[in-house]
């Protein structure tokens, strides 16, 4: 099983916790590699532990990875951001709706 929109990865993000993800689905669409996370190809061990060994070695690179995690997370999934989205959507939906009437 497999979840196309982490939230547990998004938690992270939000604490400012670099995250490394798989290249392929959901997360690859939230994260931009080498700025606010670190994608690897799927099924493939030996990037994810040179990913996991560069995170342990490179305190700045954690930290600024990290702080730009928070950010995306900030200006695209927060409460604020998503609950507008949500609100637009559906005003869109009644103005449709309304126009096929």
């Amino acid at each position: 099983m497999w979840e196309n929109f982490p939230y547990t990865c998004l938690e992270a993000m939000s604490c400012g916790k670099p995250v490394i993800a798989s290249g392929s689905g959901g997360l690859a669409e939230i994260i931009e590699d080498g700025y606010d996370g670190i994608l690897v190809p799927p099924e493939s061990p030996e990037w994810l532990a040179d990913a996991i060994v560069r995170l342990l070695k490179d305190v700045d690179l954690r930290k600024k990875i990290g702080g730009h995690a928070r950010e995306t997370v900030e200006q695209k999934f927060s409460t604020t951001v998503i609950a507008k989205r949500m609100a637009d959507l559906y005003t869109d939906i009644l103005a449709r709706s309304r126009s096929w009437q």
